[in-house]
């Protein structure tokens, strides 16, 4: 929000929300004008037998006007990289495509919006969108980007199906990350369907929902916060704090996948719509871009050290932080709520199993670590200095 509260919120795809919604699909794509159909999804997806759910839906609707199969792309599943995504976008003209369906967690979310934007406007090459390692739209083009697009997410975590931003691994960079953010990259229509969620496992279940909670809690704390982001982001909290537990504990909880998927939604909402600092976010990407670990796990060891050591930003919200969770507030100082948050961080992380700590990090490539979170996309809305980097680091790694 700008110092005279001007401020813009972006919230355009539907949100169709069910058990068993995923055999709506094909009718959604015709409502949209889809008819030759590109399947986004990733090895992952295909282990778990939903990208064949999925194509047997297509199968049974064949005919009648509804939208066809054209073809079927499984994308990695971590760290979208240019070449994948250029490799997606020949595969979806050669195929005669012109909508997208994207099955998956948010890299197959990041590479359905990738593909669109470069189908839209006519690229080959999608690093020629990206030339400087960012490139921030806020002007929606007529039209939007005319791609039908449905996004079906299989994690409740960053809520990528409403988000208009990609991240994007070039290798013009030399392998560094950049950032697309565009109105119309996020897709027309969400469907969130909580039986393709039961069949995680506890701790993918755990660091998605640690991964939502994380996002939104930065909305919550970001000084570019406003009513419309409070409503999104304090109830992904409450859901969050309410179930996952529940879920993790329960993995065949129908209500409480439902419940997280439409928290990760939520917190996506909110975060697109504030892009203010997000220290906890820069580190844990800079950290998976280097080590092979989970986004939400490193989000979850993350969020109590990030509020500890950036204890001087945090305090004049710690107010609010507490108020997300329901902590009482009165008659306690900013540091004592802050506390109070961060020992409700802890107990939570007991709760659903995961560790406070991420002690197969390096120690001894700490300057690397600092230089590969000072140079993320997400470091230019929050600049940490290194002795911070190093105190988070050094933190989240037991030592």
């Amino acid at each position: 929000m700008s110092n005279t509260g001007y401020f813009h919120y972006w919230m355009r795809t539907q949100v169709h929300c069910a058990a068993g919604a995923l055999v709506r699909v094909p009718a959604l794509l015709q409502q949209l004008g889809g008819k030759r159909v590109l399947l986004l999804g990733s090895a992952g997806v295909r282990r778990a037998g939903l990208l064949e759910r999925l194509e047997a839906v297509f199968a049974a609707n064949r005919g009648g006007g509804q939208a066809e199969l054209a073809g079927v792309i499984e994308c990695i599943e971590s760290g979208v990289s240019a070449a994948a995504i250029n490799q997606a976008l020949a595969r979806a003209r050669e195929l005669g495509t012109d909508c997208i369906v994207a099955l998956g967690g948010g890299s197959v979310q990041d590479v359905a919006k990738a593909v669109k934007y470069a189908l839209a406007h006519g690229l080959a090459d999608i690093q020629d969108a990206l030339l400087g390692g960012i490139r921030l739209e806020t002007s929606p083009p007529e039209g939007l980007l005319g791609i039908p697009h449905i996004a079906i997410p299989t994690l409740a975590g960053g809520g990528a199906e409403v988000s208009n931003t990609a991240v994007i691994r070039c290798e013009r960079l030399g392998g560094l990350r950049a950032l697309l953010r565009a109105p119309g990259l996020e897709a027309d229509i969400a469907v969130l369907d909580p039986q393709l969620t039961v069949g995680l496992s506890r701790s993918l279940t755990a660091a998605a929902g640690m991964e939502a909670l994380a996002q939104a809690l930065e909305v919550v704390a970001s000084t570019g916060s406003n009513h419309l982001s409070d409503a999104n982001a304090f109830a992904a909290v409450a859901l969050i704090d309410c179930w996952l537990e529940a879920v993790v504990n329960e993995p065949g909880n129908l209500d409480g996948h439902g419940a997280l998927l439409q928290a990760s939604t939520l917190s996506g909402v909110a975060r697109t719509n504030v892009l203010g600092a997000m220290p906890v976010h820069n580190c844990a990407c800079a950290l998976a871009s280097l080590y092979d670990i989970p986004l939400g796990q490193l989000k979850g060891a993350l969020l109590p050290v990030v509020l500890e050591v950036l204890r001087d930003f945090y305090r004049p919200v710690a107010w609010r932080l507490a108020r997300a969770f329901g902590i009482p507030t009165t008659g306690r100082s900013a540091d004592e709520t802050l506390d109070q948050v961060i020992a409700r961080l802890r107990i939570l992380l007991d709760e659903i199993g995961m560790p406070w700590a991420i002690p197969g990090l390096p120690q001894g490539e700490m300057e690397r670590i600092v230089q590969a979170v000072s140079v993320d996309p997400a470091a230019m809305f929050c600049r940490m200095s290194p002795a911070q980097i190093e105190a988070i680091i050094a933190k989240v790694a037991g030592t």
